[in-house]
């Protein structure tokens, strides 16, 4: 295996600017011996660059792309500074920080393209929605813009969107002066503003792995320091690393693949590539992943031309690339994808490079759909096949593309021109499949280009040795800079043996429900309002295994006898340690069953849950998913155990304690976002579970969340109903075929995005489970709620079996206001529906606009 251009550039735009999370960040580590200030007038604004030690000036250089030498300033001026500009800053110099910081976070090649303009207080977003015909900048002042700028599309692109979020909110605790509360307050601010960041675009994989990281940086620095103030620093120099880390990272993989390619090919001139989607820098921070190794091509003066496909159904190549492509002076031509074929066979080109949403250990690489098509092409005329993609791409969690699950994404993708935002083109009643990414075969590419250098083949098996590439990538990054390895997110040390912590969302029932424990169909997602968190602590050499009691959920300490008889009363005789011990009792029997060797190592398993009991929100199952994730990451067998398994495992646990329920909440829970699910009782016999399907959440409309503050218990739901489907009762079995129904009516409805026939399918679910069941099982309070809803016209059912409502509001916001204030009246609670992001490695990044 070859690791070219590892050691080169060693002054590279990396080792200086790489954020050490596990030290105090009082201060900043960015560009320590360079000064910035502004110097602006109504047309422009100036960056003057003074007093560069040798180093720093080389440094500096490589991202500015202009000599400079000590002592000597350096002047770069930027484009118009308005709230809305039509012309495009071209010059870093807009993007760096004031003078009284030693940082300056420079984005992006002199006269590049930017979608991201940022200077300490300041965030501009390109919007992109007008593109190519429109140039356009939007002003981002707080994270409140941000989420919009995410969720309306402005900003696309999984690298983008996380840069994005992380400087809205940068923007916004700069401008916190008068702050007042403790660091601890301040941590939570911060912390609570990324889970609302996070809610913008939940399938960003991205975006959440960066609020995570974010998140753990706050709390620790709060343990530390003693002014809320140094909270807000620490963060704004971690989303500003952020920043500079996707430019530095892209220059890299630019310049590690156009030299690879170069030697490659034997060839120093009139290179010429094919590239598909768009992966330049109007998805990433800057300058790009396949399109920055095009770039690097072109300012080396050895690309003759790069072609772009269209990229349909959503047109990114024509659209996105080819205007980054024409405003960067690049030569390039345009082709539609079905013309990819000929024009390799026509010998115009030497290579394909295309970029990656997620990389198995393998090698096998899932990207945009109609990246497979050109690989097998590739393949058969000989011409060489590459992925760019930094090393953060690479999930050696997934041994294989096979356990890589594809997203399906609107039929109107297909039937209306723009993408499904214009006119109707194909034939009605026609039907569509459009899954969003295809992956592609390790054998069909050439080599992985990242920023540490180029993955290729062993000689001997012509296999990529992916791992033994991020751990010698590691070493390396540790001899220039100890804290770079925080980059490195899917290393090998990401899995077992380590301190785990994962969350589980609450969890939806759309449609469907509860004919999964009848052999049916559902439709069920997560949601971010409410969720548990498990944690898992090694033990030290020779300790014990612990489960941890909650502090409130499991009390075991009493004020008095009426405080523990009222505890009682409220809330049960059941807390979460039964659940830790379930899931560790079943995973361990299933490994065992299954021949899975565990290493031996004892824990501490904890856990924290804010779902409300008894709510129909799946908060037991959601503290067990939470808890299966941290065992199979801790031992290092999530690969071993299949995603379409854990459902059932989780099932298991509860079933070990007597806990009545089906595998939809369970479902929903291990897969996230939106899941619609088939419980035919012939895949339940073949497979031992159900075909589970991820749809795109951007196809559900606004819902509301309707729930009591004392909700009845919904364990006694199923009893007789299962008893007498179980005796072949006509009226259940019917009843319990046409829910199943509802769930595959409605899986139509949200992909012609048909929202008044998706709230009439909502109130017929709801319908029919009152007539098998009845109102003394349903209960006043749950009729209450769903009539509530109703009577503002809203469409109203329960989210599992009993305790919150989902509501849908299809005639608008003037509705809504009127669900509030009726469920107000009724002394009921409500929220805004926030879908939670998927915790699988899963294709669906970002939706492809």
């Amino acid at each position: 295996m070859n690791t070219f251009g590892r050691r080169s550039n060693t002054w590279s735009a990396r080792t200086n600017r790489v954020l050490d999370l596990h030290r105090p960040l009082g201060s900043t580590a960015l560009f320590r011996s360079t000064r910035y200030s502004f110097v602006a007038n109504p047309s422009r604004i100036t960056c003057i660059q003074r007093d560069l030690g040798e180093k720093a000036a080389k440094h500096s250089s490589d991202i500015y792309s202009s000599p400079d030498t000590q002592g000597t300033d350096k002047i770069a001026s930027g484009g118009a500074s308005s709230t809305r500009s039509s012309t495009p800053p071209d010059s870093p110099g807009f993007l760096s920080i004031s003078a009284e910081f030693r940082s300056a976070p420079a984005m992006g090649e002199l006269g590049a393209l930017q979608s991201i303009v940022y200077h300490r207080g300041s965030l501009r977003l390109l919007d992109q929605r007008k593109l190519p015909l429109e140039v356009d900048y939007i002003d981002v002042k707080c994270s409140g813009d941000g989420w919009n700028a995410i969720r309306d599309m402005v900003v696309r692109g999984a690298p983008a969107i996380a840069i994005a979020a992380a400087l809205a909110l940068a923007v916004e605790v700069s401008g916190l002066e008068d702050f007042t509360g403790t660091p601890a307050e301040a941590a939570a601010f911060v912390s609570e503003k990324l889970e609302y960041l996070v809610s913008s675009r939940p399938t960003a994989v991205n975006l959440s792995d960066a609020a995570t990281k974010l998140r753990s940086l706050v709390s620790r620095t709060a343990e530390t320091e003693k002014d809320a103030k140094a909270i807000f620093q620490a963060y704004i120099d971690a989303a500003e690393t952020m920043l500079v880390d996707d430019v530095s990272d892209n220059k890299a993989i630019g310049s590690h693949g156009a030299e690879f390619l170069k030697q490659k090919l034997e060839v120093s001139k009139d290179i010429s590539v094919l590239t598909h989607c768009n992966t330049g820098s109007l998805a990433t921070a800057g300058y790009g992943t396949a399109l920055g190794v095009i770039r690097a091509l072109h300012s080396g003066g050895i690309l003759e031309k790069a072609f772009c496909t269209e990229t349909r159904p959503f047109n990114q190549g024509s659209r996105l690339t080819a205007f980054e492509l024409v405003h960067d002076k690049v030569p390039a031509t345009l082709i539609a994808d079905s013309a990819a074929a000929a024009l390799m066979k026509s010998g115009c080109i030497q290579a394909v490079i295309v970029g990656a949403d997620r990389i198995a250990a393998n090698g096998d690489t899932a990207n945009k759909i109609g990246t497979y098509n050109l690989a097998i092409s590739a393949k058969h005329h000989g011409v060489q096949f590459y992925v760019a993609a930094p090393i953060t791409s690479i999930d050696l969690s997934l041994p294989s593309g096979e356990q890589i699950v594809i997203e399906e994404r609107s039929p109107n993708e297909l039937l209306n021109s723009e993408g499904g935002l214009g006119k109707q083109v194909a034939a009605s009643g026609i039907s569509v499949w459009n899954p969003a990414f295809d992956v592609t075969p390790a054998n069909l590419i050439t080599a992985i280009i990242t920023e540490k250098g180029v993955i290729t083949k062993s000689d001997a098996d012509e296999t990529f040795n992916i791992k033994d590439f991020i751990q010698s990538a590691k070493l390396f990054t540790e001899e220039e800079h100890p804290a770079a390895v925080i980059h490195l997110m899917y290393s090998s040390d990401k899995v077992g043996m380590t301190e785990q912590e994962h969350r589980a969302y609450a969890r939806v029932g759309l449609l469907g429900n509860p004919s999964d424990m009848y052999g049916g169909k559902t439709l069920s997602f997560t949601i971010s309002n409410f969720w548990a968190t498990v944690h898992l602590a090694p033990s030290d050499d020779g300790g014990p295994l612990v489960i941890r009691p909650h502090p409130r959920h499991d009390l075991v300490d009493f004020a008095s006898l009426p405080q523990l008889v009222t505890r009682l009363q409220n809330e049960g005789y059941n807390g979460g340690v039964r659940l830790l011990m379930a899931i560790c009792k079943v995973f361990y029997s299933h490994c065992i069953q299954h021949g899975i060797a565990l290493k031996e190592q004892n824990f501490t398993l904890s856990y924290d849950t804010n779902i409300p009991r008894q709510a129909g929100l799946s908060g037991s199952s959601a503290i067990i998913c939470a808890a299966l994730s941290c065992l199979l990451d801790f031992y290092n067998v999530r690969h071993l155990i299949k995603v379409e398994i854990r459902p059932n495992i989780i099932l298991d646990a509860e079933k070990e304690l007597g806990i009545v329920a089906g595998l939809q909440d369970r479902v929903a829970q291990v897969y996230g976002g939106l899941v619609y699910m088939d419980f035919g009782k012939e895949h339940m016999d073949t497979l031992g579970h159900g075909v589970y399907t991820p749809l795109d959440i951007n196809l559900l409309p606004p819902l509301r969340l309707i729930y009591a503050d004392n909700p009845s218990d919904s364990g006694k739901v199923h009893s007789t109903v299962r008893q007498r489907w179980l005796d072949g009762e006509e009226f259940i079995i019917s009843s319990m075929e046409e829910v199943a129904r509802l769930a595959l009516d409605g899986r139509k409805a949200l992909l012609d995005k048909n929202y008044r026939e998706l709230a009439r399918l909502m109130n017929r679910n709801f319908d029919l489970r009152r007539q098998m069941f009845g109102d003394d099982v349903i209960g006043t309070v749950n009729i209450k709620m769903v009539e509530a809803a109703r009577s503002v016209g809203a469409a109203a059912k329960f989210t599992g079996s009993g305790g919150a409502v989902v509501a849908l509001c299809p005639d608008g916001e003037a509705q809504v206001l009127l669900l509030e204030k009726a469920c107000r009246d009724a002394g009921f609670l409500v929220q805004r529906i926030q879908v939670a992001p998927s915790p699988l490695p899963l294709t669906e990044g970002n939706p492809p606009f």
